[in-house]
Formats: structure tokens, sequence, C-alpha cells
């Protein structure tokens, strides 16, 4: 923008060395015309290449921060590619960024549009998801994060209640693991009445579990960077811890994400 300054200047420069005022005018106003045009057209492009940004852009610089990972920096490196969404996607769209291990798939399950989420495994397990400042589908964007914390306000105890009866049952049972989750996510949306992720609420979701023989061992490391909007989270966590033998611990946490 500095040159187009300095090329504006050097137009007023050499047009006022025409000695008519009118014609001066003309050619002024010609120049700025001009100017305009290309900076409209400058502001188009650098809109187009933000919008282009997702998700391939985007992921390539997540992939290179993924290389510095271990478990004891996922909450810096969660930081650093949200940074990197921010700074290298459209400025109508902040981000969120969940690490977690990079586990066999069986104990993991997600709810993660293109559009607004992208999911990477490498020597860990990432989700960047987004969201438009601006709202979208004629939703303003403050009413629906506060759609949400309302929605997890009255729904959480059923939530709960959903997976603690599936996890009873598959303690006392045969399910296989691979069948856990979808179990637990088919119950909560059975007792609900509607799906567990709107486009007019939260927009994803990430499911994990993890067992163990002794409970102490039993965690589920956790990277995280996130927002708020109008000091509400632009999240919220469900977890559940259960020991329902000796030496057999179990966790899960769902994460979701507006």
């Amino acid at each position: 923008m500095s040159d187009m300054t300095k090329i504006a200047m050097l137009g007023i420069i050499c047009s006022s060395v025409e000695d008519n005022k009118v014609i001066n005018d003309i050619k002024i106003q010609h120049l700025g015309e001009t100017i305009n045009a290309i900076a409209r057209k400058m502001h188009s492009w650098i809109v187009s290449e933000l919008n282009s940004a997702w998700p391939v852009v985007i992921k390539k610089f997540a992939e290179e921060e993924m290389k510095k990972i271990n478990e004891s920096n996922y909450d810096y490196i969660a930081k650093l590619i949200q940074k990197s969404a921010n700074d290298r996607g459209p400025s109508s769209f902040l981000h969120q960024v969940i690490i977690l291990p990079p586990w066999n798939d069986i104990y993991f399950k997600s709810v993660c549009e293109d559009y607004v989420c992208q999911e990477i495994v490498s020597k860990a397990r990432l989700y960047i998801t987004r969201y438009n400042l601006l709202g979208e589908n004629g939703l303003d964007l403050f009413q629906r994060n506060y759609n949400a914390n309302k929605w997890m306000l009255k729904n959480r105890n059923t939530l709960k209640a959903a997976m603690e009866r599936i996890v009873d049952t598959w303690s006392r049972t045969i399910i296989g693991t691979d069948d856990i989750l979808e179990a637990i996510m088919t119950e909560m949306e059975s007792s609900l009445g509607t799906k567990l992720v709107d486009t007019s609420l939260y927009r994803s979701m990430v499911f994990v579990y993890n067992s163990a023989w002794l409970e102490e061992k039993c965690v589920i490391p956790l990277g995280f960077a996130t927002n708020k909007i109008e000091d509400k989270e632009a999240y919220s966590i469900i977890e559940y811890a259960v020991n329902p033998r000796p030496f057999n611990a179990k966790r899960f946490k769902i994460i979701f994400m507006i």
C-alpha cells in the first residue's frame, strides 16, 4: 500500500507540470479513480487468498508445527497452530485447536465437517475448528454461542446419565471396544431426541476414550487453544471416569466446539 501512495504522489507531481488547471484536475481525478480501482482489486485478491488458506495452507503450517510435538508441549503447540491459523485465514474467522495422543482410531469419534473442522493424524491427533465472527446461515455468532451454552446447561446431566448407562452395561457385558463410543453417542441422541451437534449450536465434536490397568495411568493428555465469545467459552467438555472392576480403569471425554 505504501507503493501505491508513492505512485499517487508521483502522479500528482507529474500532473502539476501542466499549466491548465482544468486539465490538471481531470488528470488528478483520473489518477484517483485508477488508484481506487487498483486498491479494490488488491483487497479482493487478498480476501480471496485468505479464504483459500482453508484448509490446505493452514493444514500445511500445522503439520510443520506438529513435527516439534511431544506429550509435554501439547498446549504450547496448540497455541502456535491457533495463532498460525488466525494469521493466515480470513479475518472474520477465529480458530480453536485440540491436540490428543496418536492412539488407534477405535479410541476416537468425531463430528468434523470439512468447512469448519480439519483432522490431522501424525505424531499426535490434531483437530482445528473455526467459526465465523460475522455469523452464518442468518444466525448471529453471539446468539449461537449463548444458545449452545444454554443447551449444555440444560442437557449436561442427561448426557452424563446416558454415558453412564452405556459404560455400566459395557462393564458387565461384552461390547467391542470399537463399538463403545458409537453406542454412547447413540444413547445420548436417543435421550435428547436430537443430534449432538447442530449448525445453530455446537457444530463440531471430538469424543475420546482411554483404558488402563491402573486408575492413575488412565489419563487423556490434551492440548487446547480456545477462545471466549462475550466472556462465554466457545466450547464445552463432558468427562466421565469409572473403575468398574479392580485394575481396569476407563476415562471418557467429549469436547463440543462452536
